[in-house]
């Protein structure tokens, strides 16, 4: 009987306990979170810090102090920006807030100066990309030159993009350590210098070791425009660069916002925040994953085109990123599972994506060769870079200026509609264009036999 009355008791008890934790009311809540950051904040664990906050201010969004507490955390991250856009919406909800004001009137006091430092960003930044792509097309065009093997151009080319990748896994878990080792300035000056080095060595050990086969050296040199006219003549390039272009266009917006999702939509679980270290953000974590799966997956697409053929096996990873790409709509608060098993198979399609075009393309110049009587792979990789880089910029850019137009601000809980926009965006958008891209490549007709074919003709069958 008296086991019975303890039960009954104990039952009561837990029954009360999460009663009253279920009837927390909502300023309760942002007490508790705007305290605890408060907290973090002062300890200067900014990571955790944010967010208390913005769980404060997904709980009570009409409230001014999580905002504020947003754009000092910000402040403290060295991220003026988007503090100011935290600040702003916060003096919006409360225009009395004399302290969200003052701290406004400071950053706009040094506007002047973070002007002079974007200028002197893009102009370093254009620079860098410029010296980038005199470079990059001599490398892609060699790439293509290394061997005449249908089979064995997918390998080479697979491992040399394999070796790209793994330079983007470093840059992706590299900054955040380093962030996270010497404050913000300093991490990033430590992160410049590394690469920097690293890929001046790079550069150096390659030009040393890497020589160009005997009878593609001497060759007379063409001109570039001419040459761009005559290569766009070639049809099945024609196909294969229309059918990349929109693949580029697919990836390009999920690439700018893969981030904003992290952030908005899926956000930070509390068990993340408990048990996984405050260096690694979960949109670090997503892009190491995705990048770690295409790596691991170029043996597999190489072994899969030889056995199906180029075009049939970048068709299938099409397929694959259409589907993981129209997944993503249903991402939600808390999905990390969910959207790291859409990574993985979206990482292996995108491992294709980087081996098996390229290596097509090779296979196409020997094609031209034969109505041409010349070598153009330089222009071939300039209108192939052209295309990726393309793509990037403008649907990136315009990606961000579609969620600025829906009312997109920085660093703070986002409106049921920037939400959907950015789902919308990263979901259907790019698996349209997959489509799109995989409807094109149908029309692609260059095979093995085509490829033997047209080398027997320039002298070079094996």
């Amino acid at each position: 009987m008296l086991n019975k009355k303890l039960l009954c008791l104990g039952a009561i008890a837990i029954t009360a306990a999460l009663s009253a934790g279920c009837n927390r009311s909502p300023e309760a809540k942002e007490a508790e979170y705007l305290k605890s950051g408060r907290a973090l904040l002062a300890k200067n664990d900014t990571g955790r810090a944010l967010l208390e906050f913005m769980n404060a201010a997904k709980i009570m969004p009409k409230d001014a102090e999580p905002y504020y507490q947003l754009g000092l955390t910000y402040l403290a991250l060295h991220n003026p920006g988007t503090a100011l856009g935290a600040l702003k919406k916060a003096t919006e909800l409360n225009p009395k807030r004399a302290d969200a004001q003052l701290q406004m009137a400071k950053l706009m006091a040094t506007t002047q100066s973070q002007n002079l430092l974007l200028l002197y960003f893009l102009v370093l930044y254009t620079l860098t990309y410029f010296i980038w792509t005199i470079g990059a097309i001599p490398y892609y065009s060699l790439g293509a030159e290394l061997t005449d093997d249908y089979h064995e151009r997918t390998q080479v080319i697979a491992v040399r993009e394999g070796w790209g990748l793994a330079g983007l896994l470093a840059a992706t878990i590299l900054p955040a350590y380093l962030i996270h080792l010497y404050g913000g300035r300093e991490g990033y000056a430590a992160m410049g210098a590394i690469l920097g080095l690293g890929t001046a060595v790079f550069l150096f050990f390659s030009g040393l070791v890497v020589r160009e086969r005997p009878e593609f050296q001497g060759r007379p040199s063409m001109n570039p425009y001419a040459g761009i006219v005559t290569t766009l003549k070639n049809q099945p390039f024609r196909i294969l660069l229309i059918a990349f272009t929109f693949s580029g266009i697919a990836g390009a917006v999920p690439a700018v916002l893969v981030i904003y999702i992290a952030v908005y939509i899926i956000g930070t679980p509390a068990w993340w925040a408990r048990s996984i270290p405050d260096w690694l953000p979960t949109w670090s974590y997503y892009l190491l994953l995705y990048f770690l799966c295409a790596v691991v997956s170029l043996p597999f697409w190489n072994r899969i085109a030889s056995r199906f053929g180029k075009r049939a096996t970048w068709g299938f990873a099409i397929t694959l990123a259409t589907v993981t790409s129209a997944a993503c709509f249903w991402l939600n608060d808390g999905t990390v599972g969910y959207f790291s098993v859409i990574l993985v198979l979206g990482g292996i399609s995108f491992g294709n994506y980087q081996a098996l075009p390229p290596s097509m393309v090779a296979d196409l110049i020997d094609h031209d060769e034969v109505h041409t009587g010349g070598r153009r792979e330089g222009s071939y990789f300039a209108l192939w870079s052209f295309a990726i880089k393309a793509a990037n910029a403008v649907t990136g850019f315009a990606a961000l200026q579609v969620l600025e137009h829906v009312g997109y601000v920085p660093g703070v809980p986002q409106t049921a509609t920037v939400k959907l926009w950015m789902l919308w965006m990263y979901s259907w958008f790019p698996a349209v264009f997959y489509l799109l891209s995989g409807l094109v490549l149908m029309r692609f007709r260059f095979t093995r036999a085509d490829l033997d074919e047209a080398q027997r003709r320039i002298g070079r069958a094996s």
